[in-house]
């Protein structure tokens, strides 16, 4: 099972780094203050990244026999191992974060604010606040999500 999950975490990235309408796919690393990095527009642009898919909606990976699959909705997707809404504030309602997860699941979801135990998941070191800079999340490998950090 371990290695099914690495194999789609590689499989998320190398589709991520492919991807030019994300600016966040455009190299490793950190985005900070003297990086080229314009954010995505607010309000929902929701093109997840799902493995080698693109979602509009959540990107749901329960097992191997199912694989990684665009869900239209939460209920869609029981006991997920990987289950993101978004991954940056330009997939959310305008004024919202996206906070997630990256422990024995990895989650996503717009809010009002991220809880402190929660990533805020970003594009650009300009989304992070003062000092901060926008990193590169592993999770059973790289993930082709970024956080504040």
């Amino acid at each position: 099972m371990r290695g099914w999950i690495l194999a789609v975490a590689a499989a998320w990235a190398l589709a991520c780094s492919s991807d030019p309408s994300h600016s966040e796919f455009g190299g490793g690393g950190a985005t900070g203050a003297g990086g080229s990095c314009t954010p995505s527009p607010a309000g929902g642009d929701k093109n997840l990244p799902c493995a080698t898919l693109r979602c509009s909606s959540f990107c749901c990976y329960q097992s191997q026999e199912s694989g990684p699959h665009c869900v239209p909705s939460l209920g869609k997707c029981p006991n997920p191992q990987i289950l993101t809404q978004c991954d940056g504030p330009s997939d959310c309602p305008m004024g919202q974060s996206c906070c997630g997860r990256a422990a024995t699941t990895f989650t996503s979801s717009c809010k009002a604010q991220c809880d402190a135990d929660e990533l805020t998941f970003c594009e650009c070191a300009s989304e992070c606040g003062a000092g901060k800079s926008c990193n590169d999340v592993f999770w059973n490998g790289s993930t082709g999500y970024k956080s504040c950090g």
